[in-house]
């Protein structure tokens, strides 16, 4: 799993909570990242996407990964601290939505619907 998150705190936690429920996740800080993350590594079977971030944003990732036929094909999992921003990441075509702070239980359901 990617987890795209220029919060490094919040990125280490979901990583660790990913860890102890047996799921291996790879963080990296920015969309720019994520983007030689697929370019380099083997593709995720899941994106967690943070929108608000600097230089590359998530929304511009998500437009970069829709433009690349293997990469439009892992499934996206929006985290925003903007509640509003719910009605844009369904616009972006992503398979979920959680507001930060992120719901520990609410972040594993989720991800267990699209790894599974």
């Amino acid at each position: 799993m990617l987890i795209v998150e220029d919060d490094e705190e919040l990125s280490s936690l979901i990583v660790e909570l990913l860890g102890a429920d047996h799921i291996a996740a790879v963080a990296v800080e920015s969309g720019l990242a994520a983007v030689a993350f697929l370019e380099s590594q083997p593709l995720p079977s899941l994106i967690l996407l943070d929108l608000g971030m600097p230089g590359m944003d998530g929304v511009e990732f998500r437009r970069r990964q829709l433009e690349h036929l293997a990469w439009s094909r892992i499934p996206v999992i929006v985290l925003s601290a903007d509640h509003a921003a719910g009605i844009k990441a369904r616009a972006m075509g992503v398979e979920g939505f959680l507001t930060k702070p992120v719901n520990p239980r609410s972040l594993l359901t989720l991800i267990a619907r699209w790894t599974s």
